[in-house]
C-alpha cells in the first residue's frame, strides 16, 4: 500500500468477488475514491486503516493523532448490494484508548454520493460529522428510512 502514496484518485470497479478493502484510508493523497460493484458486506476499521489504534503502544501523557483519509474530498458508492454495515470507530476503540487517541477520518469530505446499495441501514457519525457540502442518496431504502426517522432528510 505504502507504494501507493501520491495516488489521487482510485476507482474499484466489477471487483463483485472482494468482501474485504484493504486499509484505504492509509492512502495519504486520496483525493477521490469510487467503490461500484464492489463485493463487501461491511465497511469498517480496517477499510479506514485504523485497525491498529485499538492496540497502539502509546506512552503515557502523550496523545496519539490518527487520520484516515487525510485529503478525501470525494467519496462514490454505488451498486455495492451485499453491503449492509458502515462502522464507525466506536467499537474498534476502547475508552481507554480514546483519552490518549485523536482520531480522525474523512476531515475534508466534501461530496458523498450513494447509489444503489439496498442493504445498507446507516451512516457513521464521522461522515454525517464532515464538512459535506453534497449528500446524495439514492436506490438505498433501509438508508432512507433511517435518514428520515432521525431528522437528516
Amino acid at each position: 500500500m505504502m507504494a501507493l502514496t501520491r495516488l489521487q484518485e482510485l476507482q474499484l470497479f466489477g471487483c463483485e468477488n472482494v468482501e474485504v478493502l484493504c486499509p484505504l484510508g492509509r492512502l495519504p493523497n486520496l483525493e477521490r475514491l469510487e467503490l461500484e460493484k464492489v463485493g463487501v458486506r461491511r465497511l469498517d476499521g480496517g477499510f479506514l486503516g485504523i485497525e491498529e489504534v485499538e492496540n497502539a503502544n502509546i506512552n503515557e501523557g502523550e496523545i496519539a493523532r490518527v487520520t484516515a483519509f487525510p485529503k478525501l474530498k470525494t467519496l462514490q458508492i454505488s451498486n455495492l448490494f451485499k453491503l449492509e454495515e458502515w462502522d464507525g470507530i466506536e467499537r474498534r476503540v476502547g475508552e481507554e484508548d480514546a483519552t490518549t487517541t485523536s482520531i480522525f477520518i474523512m476531515p475534508q469530505l466534501q461530496r458523498l454520493f450513494i447509489r444503489e446499495c439496498p442493504l445498507l441501514r446507516a451512516l457513521p457519525d464521522y461522515v454525517l460529522a464532515a464538512p459535506l457540502r453534497q449528500l446524495y442518496v439514492r436506490d438505498c431504502p433501509n438508508l432512507r428510512k433511517t435518514l428520515r426517522e432521525g431528522g437528516e432528510g
